[in-house]
């Protein structure tokens, strides 16, 4: 798929990226596809994660120990996503910020040309 993308744009910046990494849980799979990526000659240049932290279950060093991991390959690493608590913790559904409800949102005002146009259209249908 490199190559492919590198025929339409051959200045892409490519990033490899995955989830569930600053975990812990999946880091030791990644490095192993990271590491055989490389040793195909894969141009990516850095490296992506997903941070869904989850605040029940957090813990700092196993994501001090994911970064540190990746930062082996000496190339960028960038957080891709990052929410916490994550979707499985226990306090996500605590969180503060929300979008409103579909109740809740003001209608939108039409502008004066949707006006305009409107009763350009009853006049023509009157006469």
């Amino acid at each position: 798929m490199a190559a492919w993308v590198r025929e339409g744009d051959p200045n892409a910046v490519l990033y490899l990226n995955d989830y569930d990494i600053l975990t812990g849980r999946r880091l030791d799979d990644y490095v192993v596809h990271i590491r055989r990526f490389l040793d195909q000659g894969v141009p990516f240049a850095g490296i992506g994660v997903q941070g869904h932290l989850h605040g029940d279950t957090f813990d700092a060093a196993a994501l001090q120990k994911a970064l540190d991991r990746l930062a082996e390959f000496k190339l960028p690493i960038r957080v891709t996503e990052f929410n916490f608590p994550g979707q499985r913790s226990k306090y996500y559904g605590q969180r503060g910020a929300r979008s409103p409800t579909k109740r809740s949102r003001p209608k939108p005002r039409p502008s004066p040309s949707t006006i305009a146009s409107a009763s350009r259209t009853r006049r023509s249908r009157a006469s």
